[in-house]
């Protein structure tokens, strides 16, 4: 990804379809809006019905309801055949997505897994042991072959690479704002009860899996 965006140069692999699944939450938003920046030309996204819209005007080229019953098919379809896929974003990385991921992957492709994963069929978690903080994947859990490149991602691991710990929130990202490059992310105010209350709100919201591309912030004092 350069660090000047747009990108003055086309990269070498603009053309190839990369899927980004769970493009309507707000980190899919914004991979989703950057790699066009990028000038990546064949960007595939999987979101609910409601986000669709939004994703074509950040620049995604197909969008397909993750719900849809013929949704491995439709991907399938618009890279030229079972398992063509080269590159994957999970947003989500759960039990389900990364199974879906597995039916579309080239067996040498290479998925990036937004950690820590979630162990079941939906982003709830009851406890601590339903999610894997580390790789590699347990084999009982890990749908993808052997020759698969699966690669962690963590909030704060651009902090290892010199530039970007420098640049990227004090410089990068008001430049892109400023620009109207990129866009905030929407939001959910907490300030309705006690401070307690707002904060025991949101994490509800965070536990129950309420919030669709949004973020949300508790109020601190009025």
């Amino acid at each position: 990804m350069p660090l000047s965006l747009p990108a003055l140069e086309t990269p070498p692999l603009a053309n190839s379809p990369i899927l980004i699944y769970g493009a309507g939450s707000t980190a899919g938003q914004y991979m989703t809006r950057l790699l066009y920046l990028a000038r990546y030309k064949n960007i595939i996204a999987t979101a609910s019905a409601k986000h669709h819209e939004y994703l074509r005007s950040l620049g995604a080229t197909h969008v397909f309801d993750y719900r849809s019953s013929t949704l491995i098919e439709d991907i399938n379809n618009v890279v030229g055949g079972s398992n063509k896929l080269t590159m994957v974003v999970d947003c989500i990385s759960a039990t389900t997505t990364m199974n879906n991921i597995a039916k579309v992957l080239k067996p040498t492709g290479t998925v990036a897994l937004l950690m820590p994963v979630k162990k079941g069929t939906t982003l709830n978690v009851d406890k601590e042991s339903d999610l894997i903080t580390t790789l590699p994947l347990p084999d009982q859990l890990n749908p993808f072959g052997e020759k698969a490149n699966v690669i962690g991602v963590r909030t704060f691991f651009y902090q290892e690479d010199t530039v970007l710990k420098e640049k990227l929130l004090p410089a990068i990202l008001p430049e892109l704002l400023e620009k109207g490059l990129i866009e905030a992310p929407r939001y959910r105010i907490m300030d309705q009860g006690s401070l307690q209350q707002r904060a025991e709100q949101a994490l509800e919201l965070l536990r129950t899996n309420q919030l669709s591309g949004e973020k949300v912030i508790v109020k601190v004092s009025d």
